[in-house]
């Protein structure tokens, strides 16, 4: 499913849970929601998710510098040793091709994923943050190096967030904030499962795929069962607010 579609049936699919078991939800719960309902896709370098935290363009840029310097670095350098234009120049196209070819854009911005929850994870543990934050930091560094729809879209992985997240409800005194988490997490799981692909449930236990629809995503239909599932949520949601949203607290 897209990211959007991700984003919003969580959202709204997690809302819903909470006013039918009247579950309160304040803005930390909110953001753990909108959050845990597209992170799963932080395993893949292509995805809307990362995309939106670094765009393709600025990544694509960045690379080509990258590229542009070490092949003026090793020009340098090998005219140096060698005192031969031509073999200097050879030795740096060579280089440089075969570097570029395994350190790709996309690479690229799962380094700039890592450094940034490394370093956010460093911090929370430095100036005596959050402990559950630490964990969570730190194994959000790792998603973006892990297989796509692996670990991360496993049912383990749901165990992972809920103790991890239960973690930061303990020692924050947020209430209902793991369940919150999960539930979000857990639409990004169910909506996957609709999609061709599927999603291994069992992982690392099993590597099988299960699928319970065979919708491919960015096809027209695709696109279009995801609208009009957007739109019957969102009239379900609507008709709760009306109903229980005044005994909602």
């Amino acid at each position: 499913m897209r990211g959007k579609t991700h984003l919003i049936l969580g959202s709204l699919s997690s809302l819903e849970l909470a006013m039918l078991y009247n579950i309160p939800i304040g803005p930390v719960g909110l953001a753990s929601v909108l959050f845990c309902s597209i992170v799963a896709d932080l395993d893949e370098s292509n995805s809307n998710v990362m995309n939106n935290i670094i765009r393709k363009d600025t990544t694509k840029k960045i690379h080509t510098l990258l590229s542009y310097f070490l092949a003026i670095v090793l020009f340098y350098y090998s005219q140096k040793v060698g005192k031969n234009f031509y073999l200097a120049l050879g030795i740096s196209v060579i280089v440089v091709t075969l570097t570029t070819k395994k350190f790709t854009a996309g690479k690229l911005r799962n380094i700039f994923i890592f450094i940034f929850f490394f370093i956010l994870s460093l911090n929370f543990y430095l100036f005596d943050f959050n402990l559950g934050l630490v964990f969570i930091s730190s194994l959000l560094s790792l998603f973006p190096f892990l297989k796509h729809r692996k670990l991360t879209h496993s049912l383990i992985m749901l165990l992972i967030v809920y103790g991890l997240v239960h973690l930061v409800e303990v020692q924050t005194g947020i209430r209902h904030l793991a369940i919150l988490s999960t539930i979000a997490y857990s639409s990004h799981l169910v909506l996957d499962l609709t999609t061709k692909m599927g999603i291994p449930l069992f992982y690392p236990f099993s590597s099988k795929n299960y699928s319970l629809f065979p919708l491919r995503v960015g096809s027209l239909f695709c696109n279009m069962v995801e609208n009009i599932l957007i739109v019957i949520m969102a009239i379900i949601f609507s008709l709760s607010l009306i109903s229980i949203g005044p005994r909602f607290k």
